[in-house]
C-alpha cells in the first residue's frame, strides 16, 4: 500500500497537473468543438476522482493511526499508573527500612 504521505503528493502532482493544463489550453479552449470541451472535462472529472480517492484513502489511513495512537497512550498511562503505585510502596518500604536503621 501506498504510504499517506505519498497519496497526499500524488493528489497535490494532479491538482497541479490540472491547473497547468487549465492555463495552458487557455487559448486553445476558445477554438475547441463541444465534442472536445466535454472530452476535456471527462478528463478533468476523472483526475479529480482520482485525487479524491487518494485523499480518502489517505484519510481512511490517518483515521486507523490515530485509533492505534490512542491505543499505545492508554496502554503508556496504564503503565506509568502501575509504575507510580510501584514507586510509591519502595519508597515507603525504603523509609520503614531506613526507620530500623540505629540512628547515631
Amino acid at each position: 500500500m501506498i504510504p499517506a504521505r505519498g497519496l497526499a503528493l500524488d493528489a497535490n502532482i494532479l491538482i497541479r497537473a490540472a491547473l497547468n493544463s487549465k492555463q495552458s489550453h487557455k487559448k486553445r479552449r476558445e477554438t475547441m468543438t463541444t465534442k472536445d470541451h466535454l472530452a476535456r472535462h471527462d478528463s478533468q472529472i476523472a483526475r479529480l476522482e482520482q485525487v479524491m480517492t487518494a485523499l480518502a484513502e489517505a484519510q481512511v489511513k490517518t483515521d486507523r493511526e490515530m485509533a492505534k495512537l490512542a491505543r499505545a497512550m492508554a496502554a503508556l498511562a496504564e503503565s506509568q499508573a502501575k509504575t507510580e503505585a510501584t514507586t510509591r510502596a519502595l519508597s515507603r518500604q525504603w523509609q520503614a527500612y531506613l526507620n530500623t536503621l540505629p540512628k547515631n
